[in-house]
């Protein structure tokens, strides 16, 4: 099993997009598409225009990966230690009828904080918002679920010139008179009198022209001093009502509380950086010179870097390069609002790229991270050469295994990862060790008779040989490798045959005829089958030897492949990787273990083969296909 897939564990896209063409203010700052089944990227230039310059609308993606799942799989040995795997981040393309940039990059960084996915669905009108519920937006990573109550406090006696002015992230504001005469005064009426002095009374305030996600509220009266000290909350989009009441003694020259709430309000903690927290490094970038590429990465550096906690896994922010992001220039040289400064960004527009979120109903288009490593076992027993001057010192090495299974489970010998056998080699009579030990050489090209084994995993482990031609003769042509702990003996390998190496007269190219034996029609999700490949050679002739045997002689293929479509429409799951799909072989053939979670419940799925051609000098693909279906 040399492919893990993990699918997200949340995503979300957060945008700073204007809410319609026809209003010049609103910014969906405030919107949550967390349960959406499309994540979108984009960078849209100079749709409004205001004293600042042109404006600048971006969106993001923020996605995060179980990690603690794939520590657990390290841990449990079911994937080997760092350095030996290869970690792709893959989200995929999603059409669309509108504009598509091309030549344009995608960066990938780490986010730096928490936050949350969300339930909004609205990628149209944007009018599902972080209010009232859990979720991330442009301005805040994570909200409360609580309705937010605030006390204001008048530090002078409020009459009919007093003002409530209600300003948003983006800086527009809108002013409220206390004013319950309607005498023309400047601003918008409420209903609030301050010549009543019953000690109870009521004002509403309905926001509908500032983009209401974050609000920062202010009260002044000029003429008395009247002052509302500042605060910070959020609000709804849209039409939002907030209520003063509780209000008295409006006539006692005395400072005045009243107790405030926003209707539908939440209290949010908000991004260091609008935008998203991420840090600077590491950063991976993929290119799309098309633009409906899939995005496909090797982020192992960081994914390393949440396994051993050198970095908090808050997972991946998804965005285009700061070269394609709009620009846009700040007199500050700071962010803006909800805008931010990128004097290197574009003066144009890269809209729109869409990939896939987890939510999507297609089971091979949810974003994933893909662990890839290569664990084939190459057991040389069945594929045994003698040395020769013809070959190098790598390729004269054979390998030769021992498994310690307790059960049907591969255990370390004595609970002790520490304690590896040792091989050496014998004549072999009928399958039994005669004679004195045989001299051989190891990977350093040292003549030894013992040879202290390598553990690769719990319960495997192995030893590279180099077999001179001495080590047998013609009364003695076979070999048997006898294993020990110590001085106790513990295992005896079956009979090896050498094979002696020859070079060819002419190039050839071999044509195979393949097969596999064991093949179910049908494997439950979930589980992994260890699928056996039979190969022999096309027009192979045997003599009457061979016809007589019990088994037909096996044909080890050193170098070959799978790959696995969807029968229905040829949809490659599995592509060939030299990394990933490369089939072990053992004395029985070759053979590969395949992970039935990788493919979705229902379908049918084709097996197709590659065998390395060394005439042309790449990977062929054979014309057979074997055909299993995944049921729940």
């Amino acid at each position: 099993m040399t492919i893990l897939r993990y699918t997200a564990s949340a995503d979300n896209s957060i945008t700073n997009t204007f809410l319609s063409h026809a209003e010049n203010t609103l910014r969906a700052t405030g919107s949550n598409v967390g349960a959406a089944d499309i994540l979108d990227i984009y960078s849209i230039y100079g749709r409004r225009s205001s004293s600042a310059g042109f404006s600048s609308e971006l969106s993001r993606v923020l996605i995060q990966f179980p990690v603690d799942t794939i520590s657990a799989d390290r841990t449990s040995g079911k994937m080997p230690a760092s350095g030996s795997v290869v970690f792709k981040l893959k989200l995929y393309n999603a059409r669309h009828p509108f504009s598509t940039p091309s030549g344009y990059k995608i960066d990938i960084l780490a986010l730096s904080r928490e936050w949350q996915e969300g339930i909004g669905l609205d990628m149209a009108s944007f009018k599902d918002t972080t209010d009232d519920i859990e979720g991330s937006n442009w301005i805040t990573s994570a909200g409360t679920d609580l309705t937010a109550t605030a006390t204001w406090t008048f530090t002078g006696l409020p009459n009919a010139t007093t003002t409530i002015t209600i300003t948003d992230y983006e800086g527009t504001s809108v002013v409220f008179e206390v004013d319950n005469n309607n005498d023309g005064a400047s601003g918008t009426n409420v209903a609030m009198d301050p010549a009543t002095n019953d000690g109870a009374g009521m004002a509403t305030i309905l926001v509908s022209s500032v983009n209401a996600s974050a609000l920062k509220i202010t009260a002044t009266n000029p003429s008395s001093g009247v002052v509302l000290l500042t605060q910070d909350k959020a609000g709804t989009v849209g039409n939002t009502t907030i209520t003063l009441s509780n209000y008295d003694n409006w006539n006692d020259n005395t400072s005045a509380t009243f107790p405030t709430a926003f209707t539908g309000g939440a209290d949010n903690t908000e991004w260091t950086t609008i935008g998203g927290d991420f840090h600077a490094s590491p950063k991976f970038t993929q290119t799309f010179p098309v633009g409906n590429e899939d995005l496909s990465i090797d982020v192992s550096e960081l994914v390393e870097q949440w396994i051993d906690s050198t970095k908090t896994n808050y997972g991946f922010m998804v965005k285009l390069s700061n070269l394609d992001e709009a620009y846009f220039s700040s007199s500050t040289g700071a962010n803006n609002g909800s805008i931010i400064h990128n004097t290197d960004g574009i003066k144009g527009s890269r809209y729109i790229k869409k990939f896939f979120s987890r939510s999507t109903e297609f089971f091979f288009k949810k974003p994933v991270l893909e662990a890839t490593f290569d664990d084939r076992q190459k057991d040389d027993r069945g594929n045994f050469y003698l040395s020769s001057s013809l070959l190098s010192g790598e390729q004269n090495l054979n390998r030769l295994y021992f498994y310690n299974y307790y059960g049907d489970k591969l255990a370390d010998i004595a609970s002790n990862a520490a304690l590896v056998p040792t091989a050496s080699f014998y004549y072999s009579s009928a399958s039994v060790p005669e004679g004195s030990v045989r001299t051989f050489r190891n990977s350093s090209n040292t003549q030894i008779t013992v040879l202290k084994s390598t553990r690769e995993k719990a319960g495997v482990y192995y030893v590279d040989v180099a077999a001179e031609k001495s080590m047998v003769t013609s009364t003695y042509p076979y070999l048997v490798d006898v294993w020990k702990i110590g001085s106790t003996e513990v295992l005896t390998g079956s009979a090896i045959t050498p094979i002696t190496f020859k070079p060819s007269v002419s190039p050839t190219r071999s044509k195979y005829v393949i097969s596999m034996p064991n093949l179910q029609s049908e494997y439950k999700s979930d589980s992994t089958a260890r699928l056996r490949v039979y190969a022999r050679k096309k027009n192979w002739s045997p003599n009457i030897y061979t016809v007589a045997k019990n088994k037909p002689e096996v044909l080890i293929i050193p170098s070959a492949s799978y790959r696995v479509l969807r029968t229905i429409d040829d949809y490659e799951v599995i592509a060939h990787d030299t990394l990933g799909t490369t089939l072990s072989y053992d004395v029985s053939g070759n053979y590969f273990d395949l992970d039935t979670s990788l493919f979705e419940e229902g379908y049918q799925y084709t097996l197709k083969f590659s065998i390395y051609d060394g005439y042309a000098n790449a990977y062929e693909e054979q014309p057979y296909e074997f055909k299993f279906r995944i049921i729940q």
